[in-house]
């Protein structure tokens, strides 16, 4: 302030400066034709209710007030119009309403009429307010000045003398003490700091241990102190020793920290001889010693800010620390990447930077003051006499590191001992002191420690509170405190409650103390609990009152002004570690309670407008994928391309909150990312429900809908429109209400062009939709809204259902329409969309037509913005009408309708089980629609009637288990065979289609016709080699279309997603583009080059950088594989089933603790293995690019990015990779021990020192005769190639985008959830063996599962298998086939068989027959003899292969020679026959029985074929068939493994 009046008088101006508290009249201000800088503010209120009087003094002044007042109602009169003026706000980003009391008397002036010079500039005291004001002071200088034609060239430049220090301007020298800590921090602070002592050591309030951050009882020795109950006192802490003594080991400049010294800036001096460089002690800092000066003056813990890092840069030693330092200066992203990383303390920078040593004096000169913390006053004056008590939370938090953090003052405190010194001051809160007539009733509301003031108010009434819980039942007995309340929010085996919610549930009692006996509400606490409490009790006045909203309001307003209603408001602290632990640390004297609206200056000439991009407030981001996918919301993807073109960095998931962007007086917009906490959304969850569904006519628990992992935000704040009253138009406004359920439930999650989530809902509830008429859809909507609804009341945020919503819009309707004689209303928007029919506003007709006030809509900002960059001189657009815009509209639609049209339909179908072929479909999707019409379908949505018209057809279909298609392409196959048997019918309903059959069509008996000889097709078939039946659905498909008479325009290509799948697609997309263009005449060169990005990976193309850790293993691995993997623990260590020893690859019993998971017996798991440590720890020990195995690493990729500016190389995350430590990924997510493809040893061979290695590599990645003579010597693991090319030293990065995922290994379930309670067991076969160098190799997720001890994590999750259930009738009998661990299956079932004994249940025949090698390897010898005694077992047979002195028997021998017994289970009383092993064992038994049915009933082999048909079509021939392992050893030792979700009947 002096320095701007300083500024004034230099240029004639005589400014008169006054307090805020001074006796300034009304009357001069309104004869004052000059300017002003700042006024009072409840004169200046006053003045602007009645311009006419002096004072009214029944109005008050409260902060709350601020955000109530009605512009519409001021008066019409200015009583200011002759005055100019401008106003600089001073604050604090640690509150939520910064600035908030110097914006809202800049809003009041311009009100009354004053001409605004400049607009409010905000000051804060965190960063930067100095260099705020000096920039700000000239300003509003210049602008007087040109206001009333004064010249202000004279002098201004000199106004501000340059006070930047450097070395060469700062020194310090001996001097001596100026005074005591107490006195130096008076005059520092400008405070009344006085010095006290601790009484005793702080005492834990809770019982909490010292380490859990407890509350601690602060007991300070303080004669004749001065204070009131409600007041404040501000504690000046001290810093932590060691961190002074660490940063002071680091500074130069002096040599004894224990020498008091003086701070010297070198001034310009003005002398009668000239102007002279002298030395002047510094304007704050105190002569005193550099210890203390750290310990009680500066700021040492707070994250340095980026100018001090500049400062710091200059003086290292290290260029690369310089760097680094000035890299963090300058580049904003990464400097707050790094601080949120490391939360850095000054002492953090030195050693982190340790080849710098700044000077003391000139970091002192930089370094922020060491600001007081305050607490509120738990003690009465009164009551502890020369005592003062506060109530302190201990603050103690991590980095993202996970390196401690302290609040400096709470754990300063917590560490006190009795007769320490204590410096601080007292600072009144009258507004929150005890009512003056003590017959008045008081209601305290203080969660936390915000119960600290009301200590001292029950002190002074003699009570106690919760927190002093052994006086307060004697305090109460005495009816001093009359009712107390105790609402706990996190105690176990309670229902979560909070003060808001005891208030509602006494709101009777409350009423008559608040209204009837006129009493004092006092409220301590966040800003958040506040509001809460405030909306409570408005909401309770309401309903009990039934009056309006502004009539409570107004009712609540007369509380404040009759000082009734008291609001002491914590801040929200510098750290999230306080933010969470919060104490009543404040920054202000007190907390005024300000809701500004959000409201900017209107519309001038349209060149200058103010604009809030965000359409909402707060909204999720979409990010368009490569592959034409979305992941978040959709309707933001162009919105988010603009936020990442302007910088932001996004996480790229789901749920990324949008930042706010805003553009100022038509400048480039800014953009300003939200912290985390300041966002409260709502995680979905469905009430306690059961469906039953239809399908399968059993109940399905839908309250695992949480398990999809939907929310969404709770404020709906619109802030795209433009508001438009009486002609003054406001392009930068925001509303916000509450939602109505559907908005979100069917609008956003379930639209089409939204979320789009109804199927998946559906699927979770086992809704049948194959077809709409099950009216699943409408089923699934219901079910999306009721979770809304719930999620929303459930965490007590208001929310309206659309049925409440539409009789209140009727309500209002008829009132406007009595009132107004009409309300306009478009029906479109009122009618909800879901059950709309059954709501009364559904059968209402509304007229549409438009009054102003209103809000309309605007084209989006980053659409219609013109950047300063592109800005020459401006152009007037040019304004179309409505008939215009809408014949424009409808030419382009013919246009576009016709060029299509002209265009060649191409048709693409996918069938997939994991989501791979719809990816794919989709890529090739947008590289046919550079010449054709494209369309895409999944073939569960093909209308098979359409195949007859299409011209080019193209096919990207997966492969399931052993051969069969996967689930939502069985009935477009079943289609195709029908059209294949009978081309004059569309369906024949009884003909089936299962995996066997497509090798035993016979070609011969086609029909002739030809029904698709005007199709050309293409056919990608996707599968694994660990199956017999490679690709045999894609390549059925193309021989089918064939035999139609489609033209093939290539050979049928199949991808291995075991190797070079993606690359095989990349391969055959563009050639069946070209081919597909060649065969209908078109050109296909344009846009061909560029239909797949080149994703080739390099060393200079990917990095590893230090990141956060995404998330959970379970969760990581959710991710990267696409399924829902759950966490559980081993029940105990394996157990041998076997008499073989350890060594011998025995056969194992695998108990899981699984509490909560749902199986049926049949169904398998999917393990996700570990890779052994020892392979692990070698690989790691070659790997280069990394320093810390252990610490969180993210894999980046440099991608081509094109913005308005041109294309730029820019670093991405990897699209996979999750950011985790090298170690868990090799452990957890990459596969090691399969033998590295030809590809990869190509790439090894760059990273090689030794010519030699490379060109061994070279050699073996080229030839493959070589590599596979190589690879069957070897068997290698990651581990051993790096071990025999020992030169060999690949970055980390680059080996991890190119290894191939660890894949889940599926195990049959052995065990019945109605039988083992909270488990689930396996049988698993230890897979052990030799490569042809006789070296040990070893089956990865059978030795990892044989090896595992009690209470060790699992991941996997369990794949549904209804083909191979128990059969709904269990009075039909049973024939079990399943030799060695093909028993797996099978001891689930007998698990079974016993619950239904015990319910009583009718009881089928069960034969059962196993074999295995040896008896010692007679799997679960003892419960097949024993539920062969109890009858649940009828026969058991069983067949040894390898017993001495026995004959080889095989379970096919076995059905031979029992088969007449058989016959009549199977044929006679229409049995099911269960088959589980590996493909020739099935294959064995199938031919067996189809060959004893043969002789035993004398029919050809046509008629028996048929038969065995028809047992597949009645789902009474069930076989669950092993892939082939990868491995030689494997599939000599087979275990339960398979790599498909389910084996389906084969035809």
């Amino acid at each position: 302030m002096f320095l701007l009046r300083k500024l004034l008088i230099r240029h004639q101006m005589l400014p008169f400066v006054f307090g805020l508290w001074s006796a300034t009249r009304r009357c001069a201000l309104l004869r004052f034709n000059g300017f002003i800088i700042a006024l009072f503010s409840q004169d200046l209120y006053d003045l602007r209710e009645n311009a006419e009087t002096a004072k009214d003094e029944s109005v008050d002044l409260t902060s709350s007030k601020y955000n109530r007042l009605n512009i519409d109602e001021l008066k019409k009169s200015e009583p200011l119009r002759k005055l100019s003026f401008g106003v600089f706000a001073l604050g604090s980003t640690t509150y939520p309403n910064f600035c908030a009391f110097g914006i809202y008397l800049d809003r009041i002036l311009g009100e009354l009429g004053g001409e605004r010079l400049l607009e409010v500039t905000c000051g804060d005291e965190m960063c930067g307010q100095e260099q705020t004001f000096r920039k700000w002071a000239p300003e509003i200088f210049k602008s007087a000045c040109q206001t009333f034609d004064l010249d202000y060239t004279d002098g201004l430049s000199d106004a501000f003398h340059d006070d930047t220090l450097t070395a060469s301007t700062v020194r310090m020298v001996p001097s001596q003490r100026e005074g005591t800590v107490d006195q130096l921090l008076s005059k520092y602070h400008n405070k009344k700091v006085q010095r006290y002592k601790m009484k005793s050591a702080p005492r834990n309030l809770t019982k909490l241990a010292d380490h859990e951050k407890p509350t601690i009882l602060v007991e300070i020795y303080a004669p004749g102190l001065d204070y009131e109950p409600g007041d404040h006192v501000g504690i000046f802490p001290a810093n932590r020793t060691d961190i002074v003594n660490g940063v002071l080991k680091r500074l130069t400049g002096f040599e004894d920290p224990d020498e008091v010294l003086q701070v010297q800036v070198m001034r310009k001096k003005k002398t009668p001889n000239g102007t002279f460089n002298c030395w002047e002690p510094h304007d704050k800092i105190p002569a005193e010693t550099p210890r203390t000066l750290l310990t009680h003056f500066f700021d040492i813990t707070t994250p340095p800010q980026q100018v001090l890092l500049n400062l710091l840069a200059d003086f290292c030693d290290d260029n690369y620390d310089t760097e680094r330092l000035q890299k963090l200066g300058a580049d904003s992203a990464a400097y707050e990447e790094w601080r949120q990383l490391h939360l850095p303390t000054l002492l953090t920078v030195l050693e982190q930077f340790r080849s710098c040593k700044p000077p003391a004096g000139l970091l002192f000169g930089n370094l922020m003051p060491l600001q007081s913390r305050f607490y509120s006053i738990s003690s009465s004056p009164r009551k502890v006499i020369n005592e003062i008590h506060l109530t302190v939370a201990v603050v103690k938090y991590k980095n993202q590191r996970g390196n401690e953090r302290y609040g400096v003052c709470s754990n300063y405190l917590a560490n006190m001992e009795a007769q320490e010194p204590l410096y601080f001051f007292v600072r009144s809160a009258p507004g929150f002191h005890l009512p003056k007539d003590s017959s008045e009733p008081m209601v305290l509301i203080g969660p936390g420690t915000g119960i600290a003031p009301f200590r001292s108010f029950w002190q002074e009434l003699e009570v106690w509170h919760e927190l002093y819980a052994e006086e307060k039942a004697l305090l109460q007995r005495e009816k001093i405190l009359d009712r107390v309340f105790l609402a706990l929010s996190r105690e176990p085996d309670t229902p979560k409650t909070y003060v808001q919610h005891q208030i509602e549930r006494e709101f009777d009692s409350l009423y008559q103390l608040i209204v009837e006996q006129k009493g004092h509400i006092y409220v301590c606490g966040d800003v958040t609990m506040a509001e809460d409490v405030y909306q409570t009790i408005r909401n309770c006045i309401a309903i009990k009152e039934q009056k309006s909203e502004a009539e409570v309001e107004a009712f609540l307003l007369t509380l404040r002004h009759e000082n009734r209603y008291h609001e002491d408001i914590f801040g929200i602290t510098s750290h999230a570690g306080e933010a969470r632990n919060k104490s009543t640390l404040r920054r202000g004297s007190r907390t005024l309670m300000l809701f500004l609206p959000l409201q900017f200056p209107q519309r001038t000439d349209g060149l200058h407008d103010y604009r809030i991009w965000n359409s909402q407030l707060i909204s999720y981001a979409g990010y368009r994928q490569s592959d034409g996918t979305i992941v978040g919301d959709p309707i933001n993807v162009e919105f988010t391309d603009v936020c990442l073109k302007m910088g932001w960095k996004s996480k790229g998931t789901e749920w990324d909150i949008l930042p706010l962007i805003v553009s100022a007086n038509g400048q480039d917009p800014e953009l300003f990312e939200y912290p985390s906490d300041l966002i409260l959304e709502v995680p979905f969850s469905h009430p306690n429900m059961i469906h039953r569904t239809v399908l399968a006519q059993r109940d399905v628990d839908i309250r695992r809908f949480a398990e999809l992992g939907l929310r969404w935000y709770a404020l709906p704040a619109v802030s795209s429109m433009m508001f438009d009253v009486g002609g003054i138009q406001f392009t930068a406004t925001a509303f916000s209400g509450w939602y109505m359920s559907t908005e979100i439930g069917c609008r956003n999650l379930c639209d089409t062009n939204r979320r789009n989530i109804l199927e998946t809902v559906a699927n979770k509830m086992e809704l049948d939709t194959r077809t709409t008429s099950s009216l699943w859809k409408d089923k699934a909507l219901v079910e999306v809204n009721l979770a809304v609804l719930h999620s929303f009341q459930t965490r007590n945020i208001t929310i309206l259902d659309h049925h409440t919503a539409s009789e209140n819009f009727m309500k209002h309707f008829e009132n406007e329409s009595k009132i107004r004689n009409g309300c306009p209303a478009d029906w479109i928007w009122i009618v909800p969309p879901l059950s709309g029919s059954v709501t009364p506003v559904y059968h209402q007709e509304f007229s549409l037509y438009y009054l102003r006030p209103s809000f309309d809509y605007q084209h989006p900002a980053w659409k219609v913005h013109v950047w300063e960059k592109e800005r020459g001189e401006i152009k007037p657009r040019r304004k179309f009408n409505f008939k215009q815009i809408a014949r424009a509209v409808i030419f382009t639609s013919i246009l576009y309708t016709r060029a299509l049209s002209k265009r060649i339909k191409a048709t693409i179908l996918y069938a997939t089980e994991t989501g791979k072929s719809e990816i794919y479909a989709k890529q090739l999707t947008e590289l046919m629609g550079h010449a054709f019409h494209t369309q895409t379908y999944c073939m569960a949505d093909y209308d098979i009637s359409k195949i007859e018209h299409e011209s080019l057809l193209l096919v990207v279909a997966s492969t399931f288990g052993n051969g069969d298609p996967p689930e939502n392409g069985e009935l477009f196959s079943q289609d195709l065979y029908d059209l294949r048997e009978n081309a004059e019918t569309a369906k024949d309903e009884s003909v089936d289609l299962t995996s066997s059959k497509y090798n035993r069509l016979n070609i011969d008996e086609l029909k002739k016709s030809e029904p698709l000889r005007k199709l050309s097709f293409g056919v990608f078939a996707l599968g694994s080699t660990t199956y017999p039946n490679f690709c045999a659905f894609g390549i059925y498909l193309d021989r089918i279309l064939g035999e139609l008479g489609g033209e093939r325009l290539l050979e049928v290509t199949c991808g291995d997603e075991m190797c070079g799948q993606e690359q095989t697609f990349r391969k055959w997309a563009p050639e069946i583009f070209k081919s597909a263009c060649q065969t209908f005449d078109l050109d296909y060169t344009d846009g061909l080059s560029d239909a797949f990005h080149d994703d080739t990976l390099t060393a200079s193309t990917v990095r590893m950088v230090p990141s956060q850790r995404e998330g959970t293993v379970d969760q990581l691995l959710s991710k990267y594989h696409n399924k829902k993997v759950q966490r559980y623990k081993m029940k105990s260590a394996p157990r041998n089933l076997t008499k073989l020893a350890d060594h011998e690859k025995p056969t194992i019993l695998v108990e899981i603790y699984a509490p909560g998971l749902d199986y049926e017996p049949g169904d398998h798991v999917g393990i996700f293995p570990a890779n052994r440590t020892d392979i692990v720890n070698g690989v790691l020990k070659r790997l280069t690019g990394f320093e810390d195995p252990d610490e969180v690493l993210q894999v980046q990729v440099m991608r081509k990015k094109k913005t308005p500016n041109g294309t730029f190389n820019c670093w991405e995350p990897h699209d996979k990779i999750p950011a985790e430590t090298p170690r868990t990924l090799l452990t957890h997510f990459f596969d090691i021990t399969t033998p590295p493809q030809q590809v990869l040893l190509n790439l090894l061979a760059d990273f090689c020192d030794d010519n030699y290695d490379t060109e061994r590599l070279q050699k073996l990645g080229a030839d493959s005769a070589a590599y596979e003579e190589w690879r069957q010597l070897h068997l290698p693991t990651l581990l051993t190639v790096l071990e025999q090319f020992r030169s060999c030293k690949p970055p980390a990065g680059l080996l991890f985008g190119n290894l191939m995922p660890l894949q889940s290994r599926f195990y049959s379930i052995s065990s019945s959830p109605r039988k083992v309670i909270n488990e689930i067991h396996l049988t698993v076969a230890v897979v052990k063996y030799k490569n042809q160098r006789g070296n040990e190799r070893y089956g990865v997720c059978s030795n990892y599962l044989a090896n595992m001890e009690a209470q060790e994590p699992l991941y996997f999750f369990v794949r549904s298998a209804p083909g191979f259930h128990l059969p709904k009738d269990s009075s039909e009998p049973m024939v079990l086939i399943g030799p060695g661990t093909g028993i797996a299956p099978f001891r689930s079932f007998w698990q079974e068989l016993e619950v239904w004994r015990e319910l009583k249940m009718q009881r089928s025949k069960v034969w059962l027959f196993f074999g295995c090698r040896t008896l010692e390897m007679n799997l679960y010898a003892e419960e097949k003899a024993l539920l062969q005694r109890e009858k649940i077992l009828d026969r058991v047979f069983l067949a040894l292969s390898r017993e001495p002195d026995t004959p080889k028997t095989y379970v096919q021998h076995q059905i031979e020679r029992e088969f007449d017994s058989l016959y009549q289970l199977i044929v006679e009383q229409k049995g099911h026959i269960y088959v589980c092993g590996d493909v020739t064992m099935a294959e064995d038994v199938y031919q067996t029985i189809r060959n004893c049915i043969a002789i035993k009933e004398q029919k050809s082999e046509a008629e028996v074929e048929a038969f065995l048909l028809t047992l597949r079509h009645e789902n009474r021939y069930h076989e669950d068939i092993f892939g082939i392992t990868s491995h030689a050893g494997e599939a000599r030792n087979k275990s339960t493994l398979r790599r498909g979700s389910r084996t389906l009947n084969a035809l």
